[in-house]
């Protein structure tokens, strides 16, 4: 076996899960989008391995009945295709959830794609969160129609494109010290003030 982080409770990337049907991992897709290049990647070792995928509530991308694990070969392309984290210790902490119209969705107010691009490469350069569950999540609302009511932990005023990891990096510092219960219970959905955001992407 090629698994290179010791498994924990949640499925993840680089661990194997035990499951009936054999191993079962996941794959952490930021924002919940896919690129071109990433589909046919996944198409392509979804046939390799004969098996199926399904998506999570958090918009990741669960692959069942793996009966070994990925190659070294497999995981390194993840990492060059932005599917993995180039940190096996981190990947399973990429849980951004956005709407999945951000940057195609005529009515919306904020394009958040640059932000959780930013917050994911935060994560990836934040070692020291490690320790962190796999189940903490931040949510980022960009006012657009399909963002249905979400109960809000925080309401963030983005006065700069920097001020979102430094939030995040915050709470990261504040749950590592708590137990895994209150860890697990911990999500976060920042909805964004529209009026004081006028310039920030380009700070």
């Amino acid at each position: 076996m090629n698994w290179l982080v010791e498994a924990n409770a949640c499925p993840g990337l680089f661990y194997g899960t035990a499951a009936q049907d054999g191993f079962l991992i996941r794959l952490r897709t930021p924002g919940g989008w896919l690129n071109s290049p990433q589909g046919k990647a996944i198409a392509t070792w979804l046939e390799q391995w004969q098996t199926t995928i399904q998506v999570t509530n958090r918009a990741n991308l669960q692959i069942r009945g793996l009966q070994k694990s990925p190659s070294l070969e497999d995981f390194q392309t993840l990492q060059k295709l932005g599917l993995a984290a180039h940190n096996p210790s981190i990947d399973h902490l990429r849980n951004i959830m956005s709407s999945p119209t951000a940057g195609i969705d005529c009515q919306e107010l904020i394009d958040t794609r640059p932000l959780v691009q930013e917050l994911d490469n935060f994560i990836q350069n934040y070692p020291s969160i490690a320790q962190l569950s796999p189940k903490f999540s931040i949510g980022i609302l960009g006012a657009n129609l399909l963002d249905q009511p979400q109960p809000v932990n925080q309401n963030a005023v983005l006065t700069s494109r920097h001020f979102l990891p430094q939030m995040y990096g915050h709470l990261a510092k504040t749950l590592t010290g708590r137990d895994s219960t209150q860890q697990m219970s911990a999500s976060y959905w920042l909805k964004l003030d529209v009026l004081k955001f006028a310039g920030c992407l380009s700070a």
